[in-house]
Order: structure tokens, then C-alpha cells, then sequence
């Protein structure tokens, strides 16, 4: 139980590990689930020699794992988005009766709205036409909300390597020494729907007001990007005399978000241990060093510095950019359309082009590292005899010191990814702790 940490609480498991295993022994699984998907496949080989005296054993074991994946489409309780009525009504008699479809109000074609004006709430089908919205659908119209249930996971695949080793070799027949060995690779892919934006993540200082017009050289002009009904029922939200309109959005141009996880985890340790004193004591010493490396990237993200700018879009009356075609938009800030900046249109089913996407697309990276390092030493034996028995001591003394430090790309430290500002972190901290027990057996043969 020490071993299995909260295994403890339900009950304790004995856990016997192989000693002086001589000999190979291979293994091999394979399963899945009953609809076919969460595929698992496992191999296993063990294998070990002793010495030829008997005193010394070497014992390896290599193993291999892979799991696929089980998404929530593929399964009639989760395959659609809902919610407990009890959510809705704040009634708890409620609480098992499931509004199905409850889609996301962030689509892939948008939502976009004024104030209070025709427009408000709008939203632009593949063609760029106007349609009804309904999140959950109604008798006289379908739900055009967006079903995250669509790309979730409810098992997320992983592919494991394991390489272990352990061994001891008797100096004599009371004094042993040994050592252990663990490394494991291991790779997670996680997937989730697109990212679900709102304007207020490009423009939180306005509370998501997006400026449809501008002042350029004094001159008054509006983002030729913006549809008419959008436009002619904007109004200044902001207080800066220009027209603005606020939309929510599902970046489905920028695929799905997700994880690639690589993992490796190294572990050794070696010691000393045997009997003193005749057998009456028994005595271990060891030292054990650990670590562990993370490689995260993900997808999915934007660069909100650089949507800004690609929102942003002026008509180029005056060829601007210095390509002779004076009908396009061209992105406001000449420091940016010199960085490469291309007009977004969030308006409708894949209104984003690829050029555009390249602009805004953000990754994100994450590396961690973990390293423990500890040294113990224990004794045990009996001091001297009382009438109802020995009495027994254990004293023993560890020292542990740990590091670790995680490190985002400086896009998520900043908080310009359209998520939360998440900074560098780095620390460490060692603890030496020691231990002593007694225990004396004053009664004996007693009712």
C-alpha cells in the first residue's frame, strides 16, 4: 500500500515482485470494445540469469502498449450535446431529464451582433445568406448550434514503451547489495473541437467591440469585409465616435485542438542491505535518482496581436500595398501588412482563407522537467529482552530534494493566444526527515 499510495484507502494490496528470475517468459493482448473502437494491444517479455555461484541475479523486462481511442460520436449517450434540465430550471426534481440537442452558441459560421439592432445575433450560412438560429432547435426549426460532442474523447490514445531491470548480488550470506532500473517513453493524443472565440479575447480592453470603420489620414473608412447588415446597424459601443459590432465564432478553419504529449520517465537506484550483529539486525541503504521530461504541442489557437490586425481591414483605394489592384482589402496598419498580414473575414462557413489562417494560427508549445533525488537509510533489530518480550527499535533517517520547472511558449506566457496568461514557473525544495519507533511488550500471556 505504501507502494500503491491511495489504493491503501479502499483496502491494502500486496504487491510480490519476481526475485532471481531465471529463465524468458513473453506475453501478448490484444482487445477492444464490443462497437469495435478502443483497440489495446500489449506485449511483454521478461527475462533473467544468475550467476553461477547463485550469489548474483540480473532480471530485465520490456514491454510495449497501445491504446486507441474511443470518441464520444460513437456512442448513443454522448454523441449529441445536452444538459440536465435542472441546470435550466434550477429545479433539482429536474436533475434526470436531459434537453437534447443543448449545442454551443459558438459555431463555425458565426454570430454576430449590434446594438440592439436588426442585425443583432445574425448569422451567414456557406453561401454568405442570412439564416435563422435556434442553439436547440424548435418545432419549426432545426438546431444550428454546434455539437462539441462531435469530436470529443471519452479514451484518449496512448502508446507506451517500458524498459525495466532490477538486480543484487550476496557479497556474503548476510550482507546483499542491489539495484532497480525504470525507463518509460510514452505519447498521449488528445482532441477537442475547435476553439471557441469571442471578440472580447482580441479586444478586451472595449469588452469585445470590434471597430468597423476607421480614421485613416482623416478620412473615414469602413472594413469592406463587413457585411451591409452588419455594418448599417452598428453603433458606437465604444465611445470612439466609430461603429462597432461584437461576434462570437468556432475556428473550424483552424481544425480541432488537441495535444501530442511525449513523455519520458528515467528512474535507477542502487543500495546496500544485510544483517549485523549476528542476525539480530537488520540494516538498508540506498540512493535513488528520478526524472521526468514533457514535450507538449498543441493546435488550435490564435495569435490575437495578429487577428487584430487582420481584422482591422481597409479598402485599397490608393494601392497601398504597391500590387496595382486598387479593389481589395488590405489590412490597416502598414507595419503589419509589411509583416505579412491578410484580411480576415469571419463571416460564414469557412470564410477564413488559408492565407489568413497562416497569419492568426498560434501553437502552442509546453516543456516541463521533474527531478527527484532521495537517500535513506534504515535499521531494525531488537535492543534487549523485557519479561513479555524483546524490545524492538527501527530508526532510520532520508533526505529528498525535488526540482521542477514548466515553460509555455511566449504566446500562452502572455496571454496573447486567446487563453490564459500563463507564466514561466520554477522552484525547488529538499526535506531531511528521520524516524525512530520503539516497540515494547509489557504484558504477555494475560487475560
Amino acid at each position: 500500500s505504501s507502494i500503491y499510495g491511495s489504493d491503501a484507502i479502499a483496502g491494502v494490496v500486496n504487491i510480490i515482485y519476481k526475485k532471481d528470475f531465471q529463465g524468458f517468459n513473453f506475453d501478448a493482448q490484444y482487445g477492444e470494445s464490443a462497437k469495435g473502437d478502443g483497440d489495446e494491444t500489449q506485449l511483454g517479455a521478461t527475462f533473467g540469469v544468475s550467476s553461477a555461484d547463485g550469489r548474483g541475479n540480473v532480471m530485465g523486462y520490456i514491454g510495449y502498449t497501445d491504446q486507441g481511442a474511443v470518441f464520444t460520436r460513437d456512442r448513443n449517450r454522448s454523441a449529441v450535446d445536452q444538459i440536465s434540465s435542472a441546470l435550466l430550471t434550477g429545479d433539482p426534481a429536474d436533475m434526470f431529464t436531459a434537453q437534447r440537442p443543448f449545442y454551443s452558441s459558438y459555431a463555425p459560421q458565426g454570430r454576430f451582433f449590434t446594438a440592439n439592432g436588426p442585425a443583432s445575433g445574425i448569422t451567414y450560412d456557406a453561401s454568405g445568406n442570412v439564416i435563422p438560429w435556434s442553439t436547440n432547435g424548435s418545432s419549426t426549426l432545426a438546431a444550428t448550434g454546434f455539437n462539441r460532442s462531435a469530436f470529443r474523447t471519452i479514451a484518449v490514445p496512448i502508446e507506451r514503451y517500458l524498459f525495466a531491470g532490477r538486480g543484487s548480488y550476496e557479497f556474503t550470506d548476510s550482507q546483499r547489495a542491489f539495484f532497480e532500473g525504470t525507463y518509460a517513453s510514452s505519447q498521449a493524443v488528445s482532441v477537442l473541437e475547435p476553439y471557441p472565440l469571442g471578440a472580447e479575447d482580441i479586444y478586451p480592453a472595449t469588452g469585445g467591440q470590434v471597430p468597423a470603420e476607421f480614421l485613416v489620414n482623416g478620412m473615414l473608412m469602413r472594413n469592406p469585409v463587413v457585411p451591409n447588415v452588419v455594418f448599417n446597424s452598428a453603433a458606437d459601443e465604444d465611445g470612439d465616435g466609430l461603429r462597432d459590432y461584437y461576434f462570437t465564432r468556432r475556428m473550424a478553419e483552424a481544425g480541432n485542438r488537441g495535444n501530442v504529449a511525449d513523455r519520458d520517465t528515467f528512474r535507477v537506484v542502487g543500495g546496500l542491505e544485510g544483517d549485523l550483529f549476528g542476525g539480530g539486525w537488520h540494516y538498508d541503504a540506498f540512493y535513488a535518482y528520478g526524472q521526468t521530461k514533457e514535450a507538449q504541442t498543441s493546435s488550435g489557437q490564435v495569435n490575437v496581436l495578429n487577428f487584430r490586425n487582420a481584422l482591422e481591414a481597409i479598402p485599397d483605394t490608393g494601392d497601398l500595398d504597391g500590387d496595382g489592384n486598387t479593389t481589395e482589402a488590405i489590412c490597416r496598419d502598414a507595419n503589419a501588412r509589411a509583416q505579412g498580414c491578410v484580411p480576415v473575414n469571419v463571416f460564414g462557413f469557412n470564410a477564413i482563407t488559408p492565407a489568413a489562417f497562416d497569419y492568426i494560427k498560434a501553437p502552442g508549445l509546453l516543456a516541463t522537467f521533474t527531478q527527484q533525488k532521495v537517500a535513506g537509510v534504515n535499521l531494525t533489530g531488537n535492543v534487549f529482552d523485557l519479561p513479555a518480550g524483546p524490545l524492538g527499535l527501527a530508526v532510520g533517517a532520508e533526505y529528498r530534494k525535488e526540482y521542477s520547472r514548466s515553460e509555455f511558449d511566449p504566446l500562452q506566457q502572455a496571454g496573447l493566444n486567446a487563453g490564459n496568461a500563463i507564466p514561466r514557473t520554477e522552484g525547488e525544495f529538499d526535506v531531511t526527515e528521520g524516524y525512530l519507533e520503539l516497540r515494547a511488550p509489557l504484558l504477555a500471556d494475560r487475560p
